[in-house]
């Protein structure tokens, strides 16, 4: 069995399947949530991945979130107000989304709504690598940016 899964018996309790308990009693380091356009449905209203968010970013780990992933932090709070409110952020393009013409499909624009949460939107070109690290929030602009999003990470972490 590989080392980091864990066998589920008849004795396994709720709490231990639980990602959020299992998050916060395990010894990673930080949350980074992966782009494309499914985390747009999946994560952006999931309770669970908001409270993971929240844990670590509450428990001073960083939280990163590449190219459609930024719009997850949508209802992510950090001292009583959004995570991204006043921080640099990127994610997503206006322009990438209707290169790509889905932006009737989506169910918001990713770079609308960071502004409209009070972030301090930045971006690049469209479909060049650009990442934003402003303090422990680690953020950027689109797949082209995933490998400079890791390495920003693991700055901070270093």
């Amino acid at each position: 069995m590989p080392q980091n899964h864990q066998a589920i018996s008849p004795e396994t309790t709720k709490e231990q399947l639980d990602p959020i308990s299992r998050a916060k009693q395990s010894l990673e380091q930080f949350c980074r949530k992966p782009g494309g356009h499914g985390p747009m449905w999946d994560l952006t209203e999931d309770p669970h991945s908001i409270a993971l968010i929240e844990a670590f970013y509450n428990s001073g780990k960083p939280v990163a979130a590449v190219c459609h992933a930024p719009g997850v932090l949508h209802r992510v709070n950090f001292q009583g107000q959004s995570i991204v409110k006043g921080k640099r952020v990127t994610g997503f393009t206006n322009g990438e989304e209707e290169a790509v013409h889905l932006t009737k499909v989506v169910p918001f624009l990713v770079e609308d709504e960071l502004k409209r949460l009070g972030g301090l939107y930045e971006k690049g070109a469209d479909w060049a690598s650009f990442v934003i690290a402003d303090g422990r929030l680690i953020t950027g602009q689109n797949p082209a940016s995933s490998r400079a999003g890791a390495q920003a990470l693991l700055k901070l972490l270093a």
